[in-house]
């Protein structure tokens, strides 16, 4: 064995336990392919299980409203505590749509401007704003309402279907009318800047404010100022060319067919015929697909914005440029908290992980069909909709950081949604640890638990020693053995060893052989001959002492220092 080349290498990944998968190089532009069956990540008879074997923790699904009606669409939580819905009218009652604030109670419906109010409009899209307040993108333009229900409308009388804050709080909203026709406009005061994109669009994906200090937050924005009233003459429903919107704020909108970046001068579509969006009609499966057809789109903290589509794979776009990052039939996607972090589920079920360098299929999800609703709460958790295959109720699951133990606890809704029926309309982190949701039952939450990770302060770099010297990290992994280079079919020890199984190890290790990590080989001499063997990174630990805690807390008893050569 050479154990000096181990000691060279540097692993910072964490991986499932027992794997035996080898995984692929994996650099920016290349994806770790998904393991196989037969992980111990799921048991078929009850669900998803733990990596550690442990079954996800059970928590309550609780009723918080079912008025005005019982079918909630769109959420917002303020920073005060303030839940506010919007919802559908049920069929044949013409009361009760639109909007209300049901927390905290009583729950306080709005009708809505006008003599109809809201009955006939939908409310798309809620922003919370300061004082309880919320600003709604309805059929007919957007509107402030403010705590006692007080209804101001803002702007044009025109269809918004996304709203969202940049981190100045400047408010951008988006919207495509009945004719096809995108509209991106910008808050200032009372006043709304519009601006419309020629041609015609099939749908609206993503809205993604990007200011001064751009930068994805899953926290609340910085408070939406009270409406300042109009000028003596003036009427809110024309829109004003503001005086006082900064220049630097910008915006971009993400359409199934095509990315627009809005700014002082208007919209301006990417060019995307030279990028791997572009799907020429030659290549296409179905002839009359369109060329671009995007399905979801993500923006990290650091602006990088990540997309998916028909095809089929995770396209980054980094300071202008485009570039494939992984391989995979994705189906939503949700930023992380961390620079270069996203989280994706596919259409088989799977959740996937981009760490910035790799992508990896974290959690196999054998015995689901879909994950949906990806949302990332205050603490880092990821809340999904898992639609079961084996025809369990949907529920809700909550996975923790770093996302490759499968989930951590799960909510049965037993909810069996069908075409009519959606089940989750929208998922919201509750800013306790729980979440809230909107389902066809009612708005409902889930509960926080004492399993959910904790907010941590900042770590210094674990490579940095107080001197500035490399620090080596043990980490415990599992190496397939051989006796000599006859190998099992052949060789009575070899083949005892394979029966046996990977043996777990402790390793010295330190940076900067990055190619042994990236593609988890390790170098080893059998019978004199130099041979590769995979191995599976179980995990890394600061020192040897928390490893060798961690092993008598799972069980591993037979932990070597160095990896075993022939035995």
């Amino acid at each position: 064995m050479n154990v000096a080349a181990c000691r060279r290498t540097w692993v910072t990944a964490l991986a499932l336990m027992g794997s035996a998968a080898l995984a692929l190089a994996a650099g920016p532009g290349q994806a770790i392919l998904p393991p196989g069956s037969g992980s111990p990540g799921h048991d078929s008879a009850s669900g998803p299980v733990r990596i550690d074997g442990k079954s996800p923790v059970t928590l309550p699904l609780e009723i918080v409203a079912t008025t005005p009606t019982r079918l909630p669409r769109a959420l917002a939580r303020s920073a005060e505590g303030a839940l506010w819905a919007a919802f559908q009218a049920e069929e044949g009652v013409m009361q009760g749509a639109g909007l209300a604030r049901v927390l905290p109670p009583p729950v306080l419906p709005v009708r809505g401007p006008g003599r109809a109010g809201w009955r006939s409009d939908k409310v798309h899209a809620l922003l919370p704003a300061a004082d309880d307040a919320v600003l709604a993108a309805t059929d007919h333009g957007l509107h402030r309402v403010e705590a006692d229900g007080k209804t101001t409308p803002l702007g044009e009388d025109l269809p918004w279907h996304l709203l969202a804050a940049a981190p100045d709080g400047t408010v951008w909203m988006a919207g495509i009318d009945a004719d096809h026709r995108l509209a991106v406009g910008r808050l200032d005061g009372s006043r709304v800047l519009i601006h419309r994109a020629p041609g015609r669009f099939r749908e609206i994906l993503r809205l993604f404010p990007q200011g001064p200090s751009s930068g994805a937050s899953h926290h609340h924005p910085p408070p939406l100022s009270p409406v300042e009233e109009p000028e003596q003459g003036s009427s809110p429903g024309r829109s004003h060319s503001p005086q006082t919107v900064s220049l630097a704020a910008t915006a971009l909108v993400v359409t199934s067919d095509g990315i627009h970046e809005a700014g002082p001068t208007g919209l301006k579509a990417l060019p995307l015929k030279k990028t791997p969006l572009f799907l020429p009609p030659s290549h296409s499966v179905e002839r009359r697909m369109p060329p671009i057809w995007l399905y979801d789109a993500a923006r990290t903290p650091d602006g990088s914005l990540f997309l998916i589509g028909a095809h089929k794979t995770l396209v980054r776009r980094s300071g202008g440029r485009f570039e494939v990052v992984g391989a995979g039939h994705f189906s939503e996607l949700c930023a992380g908290l961390g620079d270069q972090e996203l989280l994706a589920a596919d259409f088989d079920g799977r959740l996937w992980h981009w760490d910035g360098r790799r992508l990896a299929c974290v959690d196999r999800g054998t015995d689901r069909r879909h994950l949906r609703h990806l949302t990332l709460d205050d603490r880092g958790s990821l809340w999904a909709e898992e639609d079961a295959a084996d025809g369990r109720p949907h529920a809700i699951v909550r996975y923790d950081p770093p996302y490759t133990d499968g989930p951590r606890a799960r909510a049965s809704l037993g909810l069996f949604p069908g075409l009519l029926s959606p089940g989750v309309l929208a998922l919201l982190g509750d800013g306790q640890g729980g979440c809230l949701l909107s389902t066809n039952e009612g708005i409902c939450r889930v509960p926080p638990d004492d399993s959910g990770p904790q907010p941590l302060p900042p770590l210094p770099d674990p490579l940095a020693s107080p001197g500035g010297a490399a620090m080596s990290h043990h980490i415990i992994r599992n190496i397939p053995m051989a006796h000599c280079a006859r190998g099992p079919e052949a060789c009575p020890k070899c083949r005892a060893l394979a029966a046996a199984g990977p043996r777990p190890c402790l390793l010295d290790i330190a940076p900067p052989d990055q190619g042994m990590v990236t593609r988890r080989v390790i170098e080893c001499l059998v019978d004199g001959v130099k041979v590769w063997r995979e191995f599976d990174i179980v995990r890394t630990f600061a020192d040897e002492a928390e490893a060798r805690t961690y092993a008598a807390e799972h069980g591993i008893t037979d932990l070597e220092l160095a990896p075993p050569g022939t035995p």
